[in-house]
């Protein structure tokens, strides 16, 4: 697909075919938290590109789909044989993808799940995700919930 446009939270791509959305999160080399005026420049630094993605969600009626840099990453049927083969409570490595202010997300090998701030075990002295998480970091993570339909993962 090709990189046609972008705005705050992500980039628009197009081919002959569709067009659609990739969230600023599912790109590869996202970076924690942009400053606005950084953010600006690397959502431009994909402009004309020409990207690989994966379809995340599809919605005909509302004519909206949802792409993946992140996903087309991973070998083709790994990311739904992790959705259906991982049950609550698994405990499995990951790595961090991306941190926000209201969590992190850990890559499984193929499908990304959120630890939301909530449910995080804070060091003593920590008092921000990023003082203790970072990007590339491997980490070992417990599943709290998984949504097939919606393809998420709670840890």
């Amino acid at each position: 697909m090709n990189v046609v446009s972008h705005n705050y939270g992500g980039i628009l791509v197009a081919s002959e075919d569709c067009h659609g959305f990739v969230p600023i999160s599912h790109l590869i080399d996202m970076l924690s938290e942009l400053a606005e005026d950084d953010r600006e420049q690397y959502l431009s630094s994909y402009l004309d590109r020409k990207v690989s993605l994966k379809v995340i969600e599809c919605d005909p009626v509302k004519e909206r789909i949802v792409f993946s840099e992140r996903a087309a990453l991973a070998k083709k049927g790994k990311r739904n044989a992790l959705l259906h083969n991982l049950k609550e409570d698994d405990i499995i490595k990951g790595v961090v993808t991306n941190i926000a202010k209201f969590g992190a997300f850990v890559d499984l090998g193929g499908l990304e799940g959120l630890i939301h701030i909530s449910s995080m075990n804070f060091p003593t002295g920590c008092t921000h995700i990023d003082e203790f998480l970072y990007l590339g970091q491997p980490v070992k993570v417990c599943i709290l919930n998984i949504d097939a339909q919606k393809c998420r993962l709670g840890l």
